[in-house]
């Protein structure tokens, strides 16, 4: 592997990682562990907590490095923070689309892009795409597919660098 492409899969991994362990984190300054397996470099961020939140998750990074995730805030209120995989700092915010449920971005392009889904609750859910401003939108129904229910039953797992994403319906 080249050293692009391992820094590339370290970060993933980094991401993969805090999202496994629900890292929940100390308030306050950011802390980064750096570990070395010749010959990758694998660096962890502690990418800390919103200003009286309880817990923090990255979940999707790309190679700027931006990480975006799922944070609580001080109400205990479930946001999404794009945070500087390098320094741990808060970078923006994306939305989330219904205020009655939960958007979880899974994938992250270069341009800030995201794909991901929107969960109501039992079976009920959709896609939502992100811009890269953090502006969200649902996915249209498939064709063909109920068109009661159809467009509540759409997933976004993936996107690639022209904006077209993947998932199921």
């Amino acid at each position: 592997m080249n050293t692009h492409t391992t820094m590339k899969t370290a970060r993933l991994f980094a991401a993969a990682l805090s999202m496994a362990l629900g890292v929940v984190a100390n308030a306050g300054e950011s802390r980064s562990i750096k570990y070395s397996a010749d010959p990758s470099r694998i660096i962890i961020t502690d990418l800390g907590l919103l200003p009286g939140g309880t817990t923090s998750a990255g979940l999707a990074i790309n190679s700027q490095p931006i990480i975006v995730g799922l944070a609580t805030d001080g109400n205990l209120d479930l946001q999404r923070p794009f945070w500087n995989a390098n320094t741990g700092a808060i970078v923006g915010f994306a939305e989330n689309f219904n205020p009655a449920s939960t958007a979880i971005p899974e994938h992250m392009n270069e341009s800030r892009e995201m794909g991901g889904t929107e969960i109501y609750g039992d079976n009920v859910y959709q896609g939502i795409y992100w811009n890269p401003s953090g502006q969200a939108f649902v996915l249209p129904p498939l064709t063909g597919v109920d068109p009661d229910y159809g467009a509540l039953h759409t997933k976004a797992h993936g996107i690639n660098s022209r904006g077209e994403v993947a998932g199921a319906g």
